[in-house]
């Protein structure tokens, strides 16, 4: 990245330039709109009863995500990216062969190769898989990628009931749910035979149960959260972060239970046992468990260990570079998207490809909503931002202390759903009229907030070509080179 950024025009310094405004702009507004004090402005959004309404609405935004992903999934009907390797191991599975991905644990992998013997996909996983000139079946292609749209579906239904359950509101849960549906690299990974979407979905689930357990201490949702980090875990090593950002939000509320109902020592020996099994013992069986189609071809556990031994150098090893890696403190910028795919046609001038690259409209927006919604949990002691803000900038600062050197922006990915309760729930703070309100205030906030959800909304839809393989002329692709050569 550096050598792109020492080769940049004038002209593309400027353009680099709009994002850092925008979030230094939308982070000095909301701080003036929302932090001048309680009597200023109320944090109480009206607190509305489940009705069946919730359950419609949520089916229909994940059911028009679903349907929107299913058109032209098999499309290229080639391996992109990574889907050499995952797409490749998911097919190997299925044959009894071992696994050529072996730098993430299996659960990725095996729910790929469900999807494909659920399509019937079948192709020579030895063979050319990582040539971009070898096409495959249709079947094939959409049985590698289906799991991931089946995920991305099922996680938009997850983030509608852990946004309803934090805000207990229609409008945030169904604009936040909205807003993660409308993101580049949702929806790119969604499509693709990664274990991204994976991540995000089980994360979501583990949260929603630490989220309800806090709020009903009734011991089944440590099962739910239990169930979502062990599913987590044994998919993708960055997810110790979510576990270890749960396990401190869940342990800090426990010792202050305890200490408030003055409780014995057996009672705090229970409740040690039950966080050691539900952050520990679980997910460490369940990992160990996925890797037993693994050992039916012949390896034991002490093979298995040498691999997560391998697992281990190999990330905090690594020396190798890639052109459209990034630093993690640029990904909220969208500074260095990654193009997973991409063809021009030099008779006709079309061009098309997939690129994975965040939504301005909340990536730009991610840190002021971070930083402000944590000035507000901790001045009003609000946990349903405290939360949020606890996991949307622990998944993605985290990054900058761990030991990989290559990285890149869709990383972020995790963090990016907690972002859109964020926003959702500041957007709808702002759009609410407060006591000491003139119309005037109200009329321009509300324009403000209207203005930044049809843009966000329009991103989606203008990008939308560029994030499907949909062929577009030379000339749209080059409206969409907002940074220039950071873009490409």
């Amino acid at each position: 990245m550096e050598q792109i950024v020492a080769k940049l025009e004038p002209k593309e310094w400027a353009s680099l330039a709009l994002p850092i405004c925008l979030c230094l702009m939308a982070l000095v507004g909301l701080s003036a709109l929302l932090t001048r004090g309680k009597e200023r402005f109320s944090l109480d959004l009206p607190r509305t009863p489940l009705t069946r309404s919730d359950l419609y609405i949520a089916l229909s935004i994940a059911g028009a995500f679903y349907l929107v992903g299913l058109w032209r999934l098999g499309v290229p009907q080639k391996a992109v990216f990574d889907e050499c390797y995952h797409g490749r191991s998911g097919m190997e599975y299925l044959l009894g062969l071992n696994p050529t991905e072996w730098t993430h644990p299996p659960l990725g992998k095996l729910l790929i190769a469900s999807s494909l013997k659920v399509w019937g996909g079948e192709f020579n996983p030895r063979e050319g898989i990582y040539k971009p000139d070898n096409f495959f079946s249709e079947r094939a292609v959409i049985g590698w990628r289906f799991a991931s749209l089946a995920c991305g579906a099922l996680a938009l239904l997850i983030l509608y009931a852990l946004a309803r359950s934090m805000l207990g509101n229609t409008l945030v849960a169904s604009i936040a749910t909205g807003l993660l549906a409308c993101d580049g690299i949702f929806f790119v990974q969604s499509r693709i035979a990664m274990t991204n979407a994976f991540t995000v979905l089980f994360i979501l689930v583990a949260t929603l149960g630490a989220w309800k357990y806090r709020q009903t201490e009734k011991k089944p949702w440590l099962l739910l959260l239990a169930f979502g980090l062990s599913c987590a875990v044994a998919t993708r090593w960055s997810t110790f972060f979510a576990l270890g950002l749960l396990g401190l939000y869940l342990t800090t509320f426990e010792i202050r239970r305890l200490l408030k109902i003055r409780a014995g020592v057996l009672v705090w020996l229970g409740s040690t046992l039950l966080l050691a099994l539900t952050f520990l013992v679980i997910p460490a069986a369940f990992y160990v468990a996925t890797y037993i189609p693994y050992m039916n071809q012949g390896h034991d556990l002490n093979k298995v260990w040498q691999e997560q031994q391998a697992m281990w150098s190999y990330h905090t090893g690594m020396k190798e570079t890639h052109g459209y890696a990034s630093p993690w403190w640029t990904w909220p910028l969208t500074i260095r998207p990654t193009w997973y795919a991409f063809t021009s046609d030099p008779l006709g001038g079309n061009r098309q490809g997939i690129v994975a690259i965040g939504n301005a409209g909340i990536w730009w927006a991610s840190i002021p909503a971070m930083l402000v919604g944590g000035v507000l949990a901790v001045r009003d002691k609000r946990s349903e931002l405290g939360l949020p803000v606890l996991l949307a900038t622990g998944l993605w600062v985290l990054w900058g202390v761990q030991k990989r050197s290559l990285v890149f922006q869709h990383y972020m990915l995790e963090a990016i759903p907690f972002v859109c309760i964020l926003l959702a729930a500041l957007g709808c703070l702002l759009w609410q009229k407060q006591e000491s309100d003139d119309s005037g205030s109200v009329n321009l906030r509300r324009l403000v907030v209207g203005g930044w959800g049809v843009l966000t909304v329009g991103w989606f839809l203008f990008w939308y070509p560029l994030l499907s393989n949909y062929p577009v002329s030379g000339k749209f692709f080059d409206m969409h080179l907002w940074l220039g050569k950071l873009w490409i």
